[in-house]
């Protein structure tokens, strides 16, 4: 019998904690749970020994299999490649890249063993579903060894257009790396635009209407897939909760009539800044709201080690204290901050509470924060969420007030709007949102990325017409 062996950078071992993907694991747990599996990354562990033992845990028919990096290993392959070239390119962002062939060189590397370790853990009639932008040329790697499974990718950030991919000195081998897939999913139609034109432009291959791609004696299938979230899992949990408080018992001031929630990740692609901005300029030109309106933002520093992280952590704290301190009274404080995360039950319960989320993403492959506040409210009377046009998310929530993130007077004016919306038009927005995110919860995301994959053979022997793109 089949099972499925997930490969990431990060793995959640159960009873560890780390930094891997939250929300992630609720659906990569199910399906392994669902068929029996093997999940394979990095430990999170820095370590002298040149050699990589795995280490093993099996709970719930699942074995999780990690090993540890050296120092370099990790500097080249993650600090380097991973997150200091392939992060800041494919959020647009050219001006934090910084490309190295050596490190180049050592993320190749990284992925040739995560290959030749993970091979050991699979069967012939196995399927492999490949997480991010880490592990873009193992697929390659699996094939030189002699894997002939069905593998599977899916890209979890934005996929970038062609002018700006080609900005990467080894666009082209990137490009061909993620041609040795046998499925390649992506967050948005977008996103999966950009790809079938970089195959296109970089390859010469043949693209077809129903997403496959032909390359040499390669034939791909591409599609996309936005991720979702554990919806019943959030709805059971603050259905449960009776009496919400505006804040939770962290924060001491009188609860106000209105809170804007914020929950990012310390990055670059945030746009915190510019939702700082626009926050000022409401505060600025709807005086009215004071001591009506606040905002709680939850920021975690998810790179502590990187200087422009920690710069970019300092700005925003500047802000924020330049806020409370020109807006702010005895008895009221504009913003709210926390530099921690939060546990997820008490992130829901914050959810369930505001009023408004702000989302202000310069990019962002998906964003489920936006998807957890809607899944969070209280349907007889919902919040509003504002969300960037800029985020995947964007999309399929299009009842959301959408905003351009540059734009702070339309954003400031947004939050005005949301502050006074109707309870009938709030209702209503909320229940179109929440029929999208019922049709693409994060299990139906996972069956629908594997029913993809197990359908391979049937793809490749089918008759294929390819048609140029235009």
């Amino acid at each position: 019998m089949s099972k499925l062996v997930v490969i990431s950078n990060r793995v959640a071992v159960p009873g560890i904690i780390n930094e891997s993907p939250g929300g992630l694991a609720v659906g990569l747990e199910g399906a392994l749970k669902d068929k029996g599996g093997v999940w394979f990354g990095w430990s999170g562990e820095v370590c002298e020994a040149t050699e990589h033992a795995a280490h093993s845990q099996r709970v719930n028919n699942i074995d999780y299999i990690t090993i540890d990096l050296n120092h370099q290993q990790h500097e080249d392959y993650y600090a380097g490649f991973s997150n200091g070239l392939l992060w800041p390119l494919f959020h647009y962002v050219l001006g934090f890249t910084k490309f190295s062939r050596s490190q180049y060189l050592g993320y190749r590397s990284v992925n040739k063993i995560f290959a030749e370790k993970v091979r050991n853990y699979i069967a012939p009639d196995d399927i492999i579903w490949v997480h991010d932008y880490h592990l873009i040329p193992i697929a390659y790697e699996l094939k030189a060894l002699g894997v002939n499974n069905r593998i599977g990718f899916f890209l979890h950030v934005p996929f970038p257009n062609y002018g700006m991919l080609r900005s990467l000195p080894i666009a082209k081998e990137l490009i061909e790396s993620l041609c040795h897939f046998d499925v390649v999913g992506f967050q948005t139609d977008d996103d999966l635009t950009n790809f079938k034109d970089a195959t296109k432009r970089s390859l010469g291959a043949e693209v077809n209407a129903k997403g496959h791609i032909k390359h040499k004696h390669q034939l791909i299938f591409s599609h996309s897939y936005p991720i979702g979230v554990d919806l019943e899992s959030i709805q059971k949990y603050v259905d449960c909760i009776k009496q919400p408080a505006l804040f939770t018992p962290a924060f001491s001031e009188p609860c106000e009539q209105l809170m804007i929630v914020g929950a990012d990740r310390i990055d670059y692609s945030k746009g915190l800044l510019e939702k700082m901005d626009a926050y000022e300029r409401f505060l600025s030109k709807y005086p009215e709201y004071h001591h009506v309106v606040s905002m709680v933002q939850i920021a975690t520093l998810s790179r502590a080690d990187d200087p422009d992280y920690i710069n970019l952590r300092e700005n925003l704290e500047r802000k924020i204290s330049h806020i409370n301190g020109r807006h702010g009274e005895v008895d009221w404080l504009p913003v709210h901050y926390l530099n921690r995360n939060l546990a997820h039950d008490q992130l829901m319960k914050l959810f369930r509470s505001a009023k408004v989320c702000l989302v202000t993403s310069l990019r962002d492959g998906m964003n489920l924060v936006a998807k957890e506040y809607i899944a969070a409210q209280n349907p007889q009377d919902p919040g509003v969420l504002i969300l960037s046009e800029l985020a995947g998310a964007s999309a399929q929530l299009v009842d959301a007030l959408i905003i351009n993130p540059y734009d702070i007077d339309s954003i400031a004016d947004a939050i005005a709007l949301a502050a006074q919306m109707p309870l009938a038009e709030r209702k209503q927005r909320h229940q179109n949102m929440l029929n999208v995110i019922q049709q693409s919860t994060i299990q139906r995301w996972r069956a629908n990325f594997i029913d993809a994959l197990s359908d391979v053979p049937r793809l490749v022997n089918q008759e294929m017409s390819f048609s140029k793109v235009i």
